[in-house]
């Protein structure tokens, strides 16, 4: 499953935090017979330099992190921004 997380005025670095306090809290719990929860953020925030970017673009840049994370290993965050690999083009 994947969920969204908006977070109004949050700096790609807070954003990374709540992300990773999330992870902390969700890792390891039990689901019933089934085994344990683990979780990959994808972590995209608009640009720093006050340019602004779509919903579409933002959402497709944190699909495109949580890819990288989940490619990398399962169970951390990754901001888009660090990717070793690039966006593909639209």
């Amino acid at each position: 499953d994947e969920f969204v997380v908006l977070r109004p005025e949050t700096s790609a670095a807070q954003a990374c935090l709540v992300s990773g306090r999330i992870l902390q809290a969700l890792s390891g719990q039990p689901i019933d017979e089934h085994g344990i929860v683990s979780a990959t953020f994808g972590v995209a925030t608009t640009d720093d330099d006050g340019s602004q970017i779509d919903q579409d673009e933002l959402l497709r840049r944190a699909d495109h992190a949580l890819l990288c994370g989940k490619r990398a290993g399962k169970g951390r965050v990754l901001h888009f921004d660090d990717c070793p690999v690039a966006l593909p083009e639209k």
